[in-house]
């Protein structure tokens, strides 16, 4: 059972790993859909999702211990599960790791490609600084 999705019971866990690696945690809902990523029976990393018609936006990614690929199988699981979903693009901002989701797929792209909600998303209309780099996973 590597990859769940998330639930209340695991959503102060997730704020608290946010927090202690200054990720952005204030605009997220408390409805808010992630998953877990599993090490045994212990939360290992989480990954959140925020869902605009076709297209979804990946944010707020975060493991408990960098340099063990759970990163890589926690956001490699949730492109699988989005693709069982029909989604066509998975989206994303990133100051500092680019490099690491260029490895998995994704690619930079400009903002000015977005249409529709995605625009009016927490992430685009201020919580992401312009220096941010975007990306994009084409699913379809």
């Amino acid at each position: 059972m590597p990859l769940l999705p998330g639930s209340a019971r695991f959503l102060s866990g997730y704020l608290d790993l946010l927090k202690e690696n200054n990720l952005p945690w204030e605009d997220i809902p408390a409805d808010f859909t992630f998953f877990i990523w599993f090490d045994g029976d212990t939360p290992a990393g989480f990954a959140g999702v925020e869902f605009y018609s076709k297209d979804c936006l990946l944010r707020s990614v975060v493991v408990k211990e960098k340099g063990k690929g759970t990163g890589t199988l926690l956001v490699s699981s949730v492109l699988e599960e989005l693709k069982s979903r029909s989604f066509n693009s998975v989206f994303l901002f990133t100051e500092t790791a680019s490099r690491f989701f260029s490895g998995i797929g994704f690619i930079e792209t400009s903002r000015q490609k977005v249409t529709g909600p995605l625009k009016k998303s927490t992430q685009f209309t201020g919580s992401c600084p312009a220096t941010a780099t975007f990306m994009e996973f084409r699913i379809q």
